[in-house]
């Protein structure tokens, strides 16, 4: 639960460019590396196998806004650019 806009990784990058006024390099792991990695290490090291399979789904899953879950949870939901301005500002 992060707030009230589902974002892509891309669009916080982009705000991250907007707060800082400036360009951010950006490098991607293509989702199928996460894929095969997860699969080779599975029969010596379950839980870093794991891990890439968390980073697998996280490549290609997208987010969903769904403010019912914040609201069930009673968790406040702060829009993206509101909490990294604050942040920067710090």
């Amino acid at each position: 639960v992060g707030g009230p806009e589902a974002l892509t990784y891309l669009d916080v990058v982009k705000l991250f460019e907007k707060i800082l006024g400036h360009p951010l390099q950006v490098k991607q792991t293509p989702a199928w590396v996460f894929r095969m990695i997860g699969a080779v290490m599975r029969p010596f090291h379950p839980a870093a196998a794991n891990l890439m399979q968390l980073n697998y789904v996280s490549a290609v899953d997208e987010t969903v806004d769904d403010p019912a879950v914040a609201a069930r949870f009673g968790v406040p939901l702060t829009r993206a650019e509101e909490f990294l301005r604050a942040r920067a500002a710090l």
